[in-house]
C-alpha cells in the first residue's frame, strides 16, 4: 500500500491541462510471497535446497521490510472532458533488504477519467 503526497502543477496547453508533480511517498508491504525452482540436468532438485515458496516479510525467510519511503515524479496531461494520461516514476531511498542493498523502483502509465 502506498501512500503519495505529491505537489502538482497545472499549465493550461489547448483544450487541457498539462501536469507536473512530485513529492514524497510512504508505502507499507501488506503480503509477499517468493516461490523459487530449481532443476538439475532436467530433475526437479527444489526439495535438495530448501526452495519453494515462503513469506518474505515474516517468518524464518524474513527477507524485507514492510515500510518504505521514497520519491515521485509524474508528468500528464489532462483533457477538458476529464480524461487524462499520466505517466510516473517512483525511486524508493530506504534499503529494504536484510541481507542485501535493494530499493523499490517504479514505473507506471495510467489512463484515467476524472469527474
Amino acid at each position: 500500500m502506498e501512500i503519495p503526497v505529491n505537489l502538482l502543477f497545472n499549465i493550461q496547453a489547448g483544450n487541457g491541462n498539462f501536469f507536473l508533480g512530485a513529492g514524497p511517498y510512504f508505502a507499507y508491504g501488506i503480503y509477499g510471497k517468493d516461490k523459487l525452482h530449481a532443476e538439475f540436468d532436467g530433475e526437479d532438485v527444489t526439495d535438495l535446497f530448501e526452495f519453494g515458496e515462503y513469506k518474505v516479510f515474516e517468518g524464518e525467510h524474513k527477507y524485507y521490510d514492510r515500510k518504505d519511503i521514497g520519491i515521485n515524479l509524474l508528468v500528464g496531461y489532462e483533457f477538458s472532458n476529464g480524461l487524462f494520461l499520466k505517466t510516473g516514476y517512483s525511486l524508493g531511498l530506504k534499503n529494504i533488504s536484510d541481507n542485501n542493498d535493494e530499493n523499490n523502483r517504479c514505473f507506471d502509465i495510467s489512463i484515467g477519467y476524472k469527474f
